[in-house]
Parts: C-alpha cells; structure tokens; sequence
C-alpha cells in the first residue's frame, strides 16, 4: 500500500522530506511575506527574548488594530455618501469602487486573524502528520506556477483599480461635472491625503489570494496523490489496506480546520458583491440617462470582467477541490462492484465512511449551508435583479392624468 514508496524506518530519509516540504511552503510564502513587510502586516514573525523587543512586538500589534480601526471609520464614511449619491446609476462604478475598498479592509483583517491565531503553523503541523506532504512535492512545478499566476493577478488587480481612483481624487475636469462624491465639499482636500489608505487595502487583497491559492492547491495535491496511490495499489481489497486509506483520507480532511474560517469569510463576502457588481452595472447601462464618462465606461468594465473571473474561478475550485475530496468515494465504492470477493468487515467500513463523506459538509460552501454551483449561483442572480427592479419601479415618478 505505496503511500508513498520509502522506508520510513530510515530516519535521515524522514527528515530530508519534512526538510524539502519546508522549503517548498516557505518558497510559496515568501511573496506574500515581502509583500505584507512592505505594508506593515507581517506580525507572524518569531517571539524574540529581548524585553524590549517584545514591547515594539505589542507596539506594532496594536498600532496595526489602531490604523484597522481609523480605515473602518473612514470606509464607513465613504460607502454611506457614494450609496446616498443622487446619480448612482451614473457613478455607480466609483460607488462598486469603494465596495472593492470594504473588501480590501475583510482582507486586511483576515490578514491579521491568520498570523495573530497562527493557523499557518496549525496547517503546516497537519501537513505534516497527514501525509508528509508529499502531493506538495511531487506537484511542487504546477503549484508554484499556478500560485505566482494568482499572486501576480491579484497584484495588478490591485494597482489597476489604485490607479481608477487616483484619476477619480486627482482630475479638475470630472470635479467640474461634480460627479465624484467621496467628500463633501468641505471635505475633498482630506481625499488626497487618503490614497495611500486606498493602496494599502487594495495591497492586501494579494496576500490573502496567495494564502488560500497556495494551501488550497496543496490541499487538491495531496488529495490527488492518495487517490493515484489507492488506484494503483494491488492489495486494496485486504480489510488493513482499505482501513489504511480511509485513514489517511480522514487526516487529510483536517487540512480544511485552520483554513475553514478564511476561505468562508472570503468566499462569502466575495459572491455576493461579484453578483451585487453586475446586477448593479448591468442595471446601469439600462436606466441610467446620464452621459458616462471615458473613465466610467472603462472601470465599469473592468469590474464585470473582474467579477465574471471571480465567480467563475469560485465555481472552477469549489468543484475541483470536492471532486477530489469525494474521488476515494467511487474508488471505494467500485471495490463492492468488482468480482472480487469482499468480507463483512470490509462492507463495514466502505459504507460507513462513504456515508459520512455524503453528509460531511462540503469544504467550500456558501454561509456553510449550500455548495457552490452554477444553479445556485443563477438562483442568486435571478433573485438579485428581481429586487434591484422592483427597487427601481418604486422609486419612479408616478404620472396623473
């Protein structure tokens, strides 16, 4: 039963892997480290010894809560006036704008749960003891690529849309039609002073992608590797053999504990504001009588791009990273179909566990309560613009004749 085919008994061979699976999730971490360091959120670093180090540890910890805390207000501030806007139909991208900024400042705290709970740790030990992992070092080329993909979308994402709202802050010509309403009036010099605010919650989007991206596709590795060991192996039909590879199946469900809360919160925050962004755009190219500006026309199109690329690559992981969570599912299964004669025990096993893989809940789910489909996702739009019609109905002038 090749788990993975060496002798675990030479300790030297036991070692050199766990040394390797080190080096391959430092080198997945390492851009998200630069990255949160340039920031200022990198508070996962080692507990030093000195004193007074500690204190500029706690220091930096709570000017971090503190800044989280001012950009709260602050973004509060700035989604209640571009939602209260008289134009909104009009300017509704600058408004999705800020939306995107209430996203940035879920990653942001997201950012800080993760290293101030230290689930990576808490991933990397189950890793570990689950399977070595040894998916990670086999796929270790596809991971990487995939992951720096990811990573450096989400960069450009951010710099893009940085990039739509300094023109916004910054051009005479679109204050003189009095479309932008960031600020009041008596407030539009603070704007200024608020970009580099806008770019650090835009920066953190990349951290949190590079997180989820690169345990997720460990996580499908690993899985995979399990699934390709089962289907060659020639003694599965043996009662310790099966048990073995349940086993190791079940460890490797622990993987989804320390990354269960961020992927919920994220993937959850993220759907509904992906289909907010095209009902509400969509809505806008239809009632909207105002004349659109160049800078409209072209942000409102980068957001339904971003956002039909969201939810598609929601739908695309959510179906792979549960298509290989239920594979050992038909393996196990197809074992009671086969010619081959099993005993009472072996039945035992099989059906229990392939019960409990039907009512686990699934690990990427809407508000924990539906898996993520294209039906459901469709309910959701429909519902979406029926609302956002009956919205519009009632809020239009009635005529007496």
């Amino acid at each position: 039963m090749p788990f993975f085919p060496i002798e675990f008994s030479t300790n030297e061979i036991s070692v050199s892997i766990h040394r390797k699976v080190n080096l391959q999730l430092e080198s997945l971490k390492f851009p998200r480290k630069i990255l949160g360091s340039l920031l200022g959120v990198q508070i996962s670093y080692p507990r030093p010894h000195n004193s007074c180090l500690r204190c500029l540890m706690k220091f930096h910890r709570t000017l971090l809560l503190l800044m989280s805390v001012a950009l709260l207000i602050v973004i509060i501030y700035q989604t209640t006036i571009h939602v209260a806007t008289y134009n909104y139909l009009a300017n509704c991208g600058r408004a999705l704008l800020v939306i995107q900024k209430c996203m940035g400042f879920v990653d942001l705290v997201l950012i800080i749960s993760w290293q101030w709970f230290n689930k990576e740790e808490k991933f990397n030990k189950k890793l570990h003891k689950s399977s070595n992992g040894i998916g990670l070092l086999k796929n270790k080329r596809d991971i990487t690529r995939i992951h720096t993909v990811l990573f450096i979308y989400a960069l450009l994402r951010g710099v893009l849309l940085f990039a739509f709202d300094v023109i916004i802050v910054l051009d005479k010509e679109i204050k003189s039609q009095k479309l932008t309403t960031y600020f009041p009036a008596e407030f539009e010099n603070i704007s200024y002073f608020l970009l580099p605010t806008t770019f650090f919650l835009f920066m953190c989007t990349p951290i949190v992608y590079s997180i989820l991206g690169s345990y997720l596709l460990i996580i499908v590795a690993e899985y995979d590797k399990l699934s390709n060991d089962l289907s060659s192996d020639g003694n599965i039909y043996q009662l310790p053999v099966i048990r073995h590879y349940i086993g190791a199946h079940l460890k490797l469900c622990s993987l989804f504990a320390p990354l269960k809360q961020m992927l919920s919160i994220r993937l959850d925050a993220q759907v509904p504001l992906n289909i907010c962004v095209i009902i509400t755009l969509i809505f806008s190219f239809i009632f909207s009588k105002v004349s659109r500006t160049p800078l409209d026309n072209a942000l409102d199109i980068f957001l339904i791009f971003d956002s039909a690329i969201h939810i598609i690559t929601i739908l695309g992981v959510s179906s792979i990273v549960w298509s290989k969570v239920t594979q050992i599912r038909e393996q196990i299964v197809s074992l009671v179909a086969s010619e081959r004669v099993l005993n009472e025990q072996s039945f035992a096993v099989i059906g229990t566990y392939v019960t409990y893989l039907q009512y686990d809940p699934r690990p990427i789910s809407i508000f924990q309560f539906s898996y993520y489909n294209r039906t459901f996702l469709m309910l959701i739009l429909t519902v979406g613009c029926i609302v956002y019609l009956l919205y519009y109905l009632q809020n239009q002038p009635v005529s007496l004749h």
